[in-house]
């Protein structure tokens, strides 16, 4: 229809065209040309065909990548935003659940000072810290690295671990950054320091086992009682405290109601390391 509306009104015409080729093969091609007229009437065309079926290929699996990329951009559960030296100028959903904007224009006007609190856990400066990383990932090309950040809405700090890499975009260098809310997973970290205090200054000795009955850890009461050290007593198996005291059925009883997940309750006489029982 373009190239007719060329020849009827003369004007010269450039545009994509697909065509079949005789061993049919389908292109895409350059049509480029104009009407030669005479008497007001198209005479002759006057053009030329370019193949350009690879570049429309390219054209064609770029959009796909973008549109990936795109897809997976906004569909990850980590706040993923671009900033170059003007600051932010893109973001995900997740980044805007994250920080608390309600919309990419919000977070975007935002500078990176005012998503952390003045200073980070260590009594640093934030706004320094945090350009002296920015600095260290366009050098190195990415840096990975625990971070205090804040909500924009509320002021809420939550700790979070940060990837930024370094990318090439549009022919200038930018930095992506992806932020991980790491708030249950330091709740569970402390949790597991306290749980691990409380067994080490316990009166009585503790021994973790795994399920084949190997020692994996002990507590300091553990050494006072058997007089075997940590090192000494992790990697062995709690048949080095047997004191010969009790029959077989006694200790096969112990551990198949230990291993089932159930709770064993009795008294049971071991042997220490220098032989004395206990």
């Amino acid at each position: 229809a373009a190239v007719q509306a060329g020849i009827d009104s003369g004007a010269p015409f450039d545009l994509d065209l697909p065509l079949t080729t005789a061993n049919g093969r389908p292109i895409w091609v350059r049509a480029q040309g104009s009407a030669v007229t005479a008497d007001g009437k198209a005479v002759k065309l006057l053009g030329a065909f370019q193949d350009i079926t690879e570049r429309r290929q390219a054209e064609a699996a770029l959009r796909r990548s973008e549109a990936k990329f795109r897809t997976l951009y906004d569909s990850t559960s980590d706040a993923v935003m671009l900033s170059d030296q003007k600051g932010f100028f893109d973001c995900n959903q997740a980044a805007l659940a994250m920080f608390g904007c309600r919309t990419r224009e919000e977070f975007c006007s935002k500078h990176p000072a005012d998503m952390s609190p003045p200073l980070q856990p260590d009594g640093t400066d934030s706004l320094t810290l945090a350009k002296q990383r920015m600095a260290r990932a366009m050098e190195k090309g990415s840096y990975q690295f625990e971070w205090m950040h804040k909500r924009i809405d509320t002021g809420e700090t939550f700790p979070a671990e940060v990837l930024l890499c370094a990318l090439e975009l549009d022919g200038k260098r930018v930095l992506q950054g992806s932020v991980r809310d790491i708030t249950e997973r330091k709740r569970s970290e402390e949790s597991l320091r306290l749980q691990t205090a409380a067994l080490e200054a316990a009166a009585n000795g503790v021994a973790i086992t795994d399920p084949k009955g190997t020692i994996l850890w002990v507590n300091p009461a553990f050494t006072q009682l058997t007089g075997y050290s940590a090192e000494e007593a992790i990697g062995q198996n709690p048949r080095v405290l047997k004191s010969g005291q009790h029959p077989e059925p006694y200790y096969k009883e112990l551990w198949q109601t230990i291993s089932t997940g159930h709770v064993w309750k009795g008294e049971i006489v071991n042997r220490r390391k220098d032989g004395q029982l206990y």
